[in-house]
């Protein structure tokens, strides 16, 4: 793959107009590193420093499966998707992770991940039209949970305090992360995710590392670690929807990547992006945190890097200049990178 090792100290800048006006301005920094760990490109802070949070998700299902390898087997690539999801609790969401703990046996009750109302507007509805009580399964880190409790009962572990740091599923994990981004297993640092679970508070440059190292084969253990990221990868272009939801830029970003890139966001507008079979990896930051400049300035970077097709581009045309509706229906303006 030719890549254009592209580097500025500018941050990527993203508007929000309104009737041809600006009325809006995000800020972003985009890193890309390859899988030995050199910074190959970047926009603005290479080292800007931020919390992981759900993009994790990939490597943390990594290590579930690493105790429970039959997960590769028995789930479907709609259910491997979930469990490394931000899921947006829509009804069949809510189906496929009902029948996933039904059939392994899992009560809710062990679920340690809190509960919030679903992300669209439908499915708060439907919630409400049918009287339903939010419970755990809920929680956009659901599938993930299940991941982790899965792993507990392989391998003997208790249930409870599955959460927390010291607790031998999320040791393996810290472990994980170690090997990922090169930092000393003493070194890592974390703090508490939404859902209760560990998080790494990290370099982008190394997010972006480790986003690398997921994408290159060789980059492994042993085959069964190469296995299974590349059913991860299969998984997040065939079953997008499962790992993200309707109106989300994870969805159709993952969907049109045609099997080459994997893309997790993670709260606070952080997102990781892994290259498949070429060990190039980015991450990226929207430093106010706002979600919805994440397309135009990744797409952006992604184009200045050579990591997008112009075919790829025309079908997320709507993610690289993304439409403002006022209630009424009236495009109104745009969000869209700052030439």
């Amino acid at each position: 793959m030719a890549v254009n090792f592209f580097q500025s100290v500018d941050p990527i800048l993203i508007e929000g107009t309104r009737s041809n006006r600006r009325e809006a301005l995000h800020v972003a920094h985009c890193v890309l590193c390859n899988s030995s760990g050199e910074l190959l490109g970047y926009f603005g802070e290479y080292e800007y420093e931020t919390y992981e949070r759900s993009l994790a998700k990939p490597l943390q299902l990594l290590t579930a499966i690493r105790q429970r390898p039959s997960i590769a087997d028995e789930c479907s690539l709609p259910e491997i998707g979930i469990m490394a999801a931000s899921h947006s609790g829509e009804p069949e969401h809510i189906r496929t992770l009902t029948e996933l703990r039904t059939r392994y046996g899992l009560e809710e009750e062990c679920f340690k991940c809190g509960f919030h109302p679903p992300f669209t507007p439908e499915a708060v509805m439907y919630v409400g039209r049918n009287n339903i009580i939010l419970s755990p399964i809920y929680h956009n880190c659901s599938g993930k949970h299940i991941g982790m409790l899965l792993a507990c009962e392989a391998k003997g572990w208790p249930y409870g305090g599955y959460q927390q740091p010291d607790h031998p599923l999320q040791i393996e994990n810290h472990k994980l992360m170690s090997r990922y981004t090169d930092v000393p297993y003493e070194e890592l640092r974390y703090g508490v995710d939404g859902c209760g679970v560990p998080t790494w508070w990290m370099s982008l440059k190394e997010i972006a590392v480790a986003s690398a190292r997921y994408a290159d084969p060789e980059f492994r253990e042993d085959e069964f670690e190469s296995r299974v990221k590349d059913l991860m990868f299969e998984a997040f272009h065939k079953a997008a929807w499962y790992t993200a939801g309707t109106g989300r830029f994870g969805t159709p970003f993952n969907e049109e990547s045609d099997g080459k890139w994997l893309g997790k966001i993670g709260g606070e507008a952080v997102f990781g992006v892994s290259f498949r079979n070429t060990g190039l990896g980015i991450g990226i930051k929207v430093v106010d945190g706002n979600s919805r400049a994440l397309g135009p300035a990744l797409l952006h970077a992604m184009k200045v890097w050579d990591l997008v097709s112009e075919d790829q581009l025309e079908r997320l045309r709507d993610w690289v200049k993304v439409p403002r509706h006022n209630a009424p229906g009236q495009l109104i303006g745009y969000m869209q990178v700052v030439e």
